[in-house]
């Protein structure tokens, strides 16, 4: 069975720009070390702190997601492990890594300004677009090519396992 699947967010142009104004309410937060730069991310910030992007990606993409995935592969259900979005400006990259302790990686392309963008899974070569969660096995070598356009990619980035 294949566990590489691409979902298309249904009315996806409907919440792309309002999630990405909640995205960017929230106080700029760089990361940057040996394996990645980004530009702003939630990863490192306090759990208590507000996310109204999150709220608003659970009550209006999460549940059509999680039932069109339980569908397919006829899990009963799966949960969040964690989640949080990354913001790549010029510059930016992340490198090679797997997600232990997670059945799947999943990757919601908010902004995509170049196909040459999308994330790279080791030995597979999967077309994604603006609107898509590309879901994975956690275990799978990933990383975030550089980004070399003047425009920022920004995704969502969640783990999920599933809870028989």
């Amino acid at each position: 069975m294949n566990y590489i699947n691409k979902y298309k967010v249904l009315n996806f142009q409907e919440h792309k720009n309002k999630i990405i104004d909640l995205i960017f309410k929230i106080p700029r937060t760089p990361l940057k070390d040996k394996n990645e730069s980004i530009f702003h991310t939630d990863w490192e910030i306090p759990q208590s702190m507000q996310k109204d992007y999150l709220e608003y990606f659970k009550k209006n993409i999460m549940e059509d997601f999680f039932n069109d995935f339980n569908l397919k592969h006829k899990f009963k259900k799966i949960k969040i492990d964690n989640i949080w979005f990354q913001v790549y400006a010029e510059g930016d990259w992340h490198g090679p890594h797997t997600h232990p302790e997670t059945n799947f990686t999943n990757v919601f392309y908010l902004q995509l300004p170049s196909k040459s963008l999308k994330t790279n899974i080791l030995n597979n070569n999967i077309d994604v677009s603006e609107g898509d969660i590309l879901t994975f096995p956690a275990f799978l070598r990933h990383e975030s090519p550089k980004n070399q356009t003047n425009q920022f990619k920004i995704v969502i980035s969640f783990n999920t396992s599933i809870i028989e």
